[in-house]
């Protein structure tokens, strides 16, 4: 009788094993499909995030032109080039094709106005398209000023009727006002692309404009910004990995005729997409649809599905564990342990990144709604959510192959464990983009350890093949508060400072404005 139980044994702990190998690959099924679709979501959200914070910084250099203006009551040339020249468009304003001024010319001014434009440097200067109408507000300078800006002086935007609604919506309201899709090189910017105008009102000094009627009565011109669609999303996406589609629409109407954008056209990529959704982006009174979809790489890169890894790894483990059992029936406490090892390993398998030795998303995502429900029951307490992105990473696998890649993440989570705490979590995004929840943390001291991080990283480059690889990383801090209805909402604002730390040069470490004490 103990001779069959002994032989019974065995075959009872593979049937076990082979039970509990289907459960943890139907579980890692499900949870893999419900990671995709949160890694979709975040992906949506961090796009409109990107365009809103783009625009944003748009209407800010317009109102630095009313400040200019309310100053003196009149702007010169060479002070409006110099205040141009001053915002270095190149780092804060990609897809635009700068700034300029329109100013109001009643017919009777309009001989006066065009003798002074041609004193001015400008000796073949009209105003266009021609016509006789009521008012005129040609454009009378933009910076730069060579090439499409040249092209554009004396042209009246008043003549359209897509600008001139936005012109008078921003006279009316006396605030930021973009037009609706605009198609033509004259308009929009080089190239014929698509594209919209951003204006602000310039008002008489020392009037008033605090009711509708003054607002009409002391108007006196324009600040305004032509933007380029595909200008604009090359400087938000320029280095992103292309893993999903997106199309723009001026409006809430999807079709040919309101598309102002879109990253692939439906001719480069006819693959179904498994993952689609649509976001609406209220952008100074203006709505845009944001029509978003899942390319071929996005599983590939977010997906991390180990399922058929659990499947194959349990097998096998059961049939080990099977052959130990068999060959240690009389050592049943040793049994028991292998067992028990086994399983711990399974779990971590479902638990951690392969690579990093890290939490894996999934892992980590669980962790910060742990530390956000923990903050929401005590009120008090108090937390913070770091994000982290290596700078230049596609760089290092172009140009010393992916086993150095790979080699580069193992050397930064190393480093990165090095500064931790026990009741600290890191975990691996996906890609070169990590997060951390720091629990207790305020936003001094998480500003502190993610600069102390920073640092160590950039003062520690990794020998590989012979070569010095040196390595930065970029970071963004936010506050945990008991008002975050979840975790992604602490991830959105922590990914927003990401890359405004990515924006001002790299290699730096920002925190999100809500959670600067």
């Amino acid at each position: 009788m103990s001779r069959l139980r002994y032989q019974i044994l065995p075959w009872l702990i593979f049937a076990s094993s082979l039970l509990v190998t289907f459960l943890l690959w139907q579980n890692e099924r499900h949870h893999a499909a419900q990671d995709l679709q949160a890694s979709f979501d975040f992906t949506l959200r961090e796009s409109t995030v990107r365009i809103e914070q783009r625009m944003t910084t748009y209407a800010q250099m317009l109102r630095g032109v009313q400040g200019l203006f309310a100053a003196s009551g009149s702007i010169g040339r060479d002070n409006f080039k110099a205040y141009v020249e001053s915002l270095e468009p190149g780092a804060g304003f990609s897809g635009g094709q700068g700034l300029g001024l329109a100013q109001i010319v009643t017919p009777a001014q309009n001989n006066g106005h065009t003798a002074a434009l041609r004193q001015q440097g400008f000796p073949e200067y009209t105003i266009h398209p021609e016509g006789v109408r009521d008012v005129y507000t040609p454009i009378v300078q933009i910076e730069p000023s060579s090439g499409f800006g040249l092209k554009m002086i004396g042209y009246d935007p008043y003549s359209d009727p897509v600008l001139r609604a936005a012109m008078e919506q921003a006279r009316d309201l006396g605030t930021v006002a973009i037009s609706g899709k605009v198609a033509t090189a004259a308009q929009a910017g080089p190239g014929g692309q698509s594209g919209f105008l951003m204006y602000f009102p310039l008002y008489k000094k020392d009037l008033p404009h605090d009711t509708l009627a003054s607002r009409r009565a002391n108007i006196v011109g324009w600040a305004f910004a032509p933007v380029g669609m595909n200008d604009l999303m090359a400087g938000l996406y320029g280095e992103r990995t292309v893993t999903t589609a997106i199309k723009i629409y001026d409006g809430v109407e999807v079709s040919s005729r309101t598309l102002m954008y879109e990253s692939i056209s439906e001719r480069a990529d006819t693959k179904e997409s498994s993952l689609s959704a649509f976001e609406y982006i209220e952008i100074a009174g203006h709505t845009w649809t944001l029509a978003m979809r899942s390319l071929a790489g996005f599983e590939g890169r977010f997906g991390r599905d180990k399922s058929p890894l659990i499947a194959s790894a349990g097998i096998v483990l059961g049939l080990l564990l099977a052959m130990l059992t068999w060959q240690l029936t009389t050592t049943r406490e040793r049994a028991v342990a292998i067992a028990q090892g086994m399983t711990r390993e399974l779990r971590e398998m479902a638990t951690t990144d392969f690579l990093t030795n890290l939490s894996n998303r999934r892992h980590f995502m669980a962790r910060i709604e742990q530390e956000l429900a923990r903050v929401q029951r005590l009120d008090a307490q108090q937390a913070a959510v770091v994000a982290l992105d290596l700078d230049h990473f596609k760089r290092v696998n172009d140009t010393h192959g992916h086993a150095a890649g790979d080699a580069v993440l193992k050397h930064f989570a190393a480093l990165l464990r090095g500064e931790l705490r026990k009741v600290d979590t890191a975990g691996r995004m996906g890609g070169e983009e990590f997060a951390i929840v720091l629990p207790g943390a305020n936003p001094a001291a998480a500003l502190a350890f993610g600069e102390r991080l920073r640092q160590k990283v950039a003062q520690t480059p990794i020998m590989h093949g012979g070569q010095t690889i040196g390595v930065t990383v970029s970071i963004g801090i936010a506050a945990m508060t008991p008002r975050d209805g979840s975790a992604d909402a602490v991830l959105v604002r922590a990914d927003g400072a990401l890359y405004r730390a990515k924006e001002g040069g790299r290699n730096r470490v920002e925190i999100a404005i809500e959670s600067v004490v």
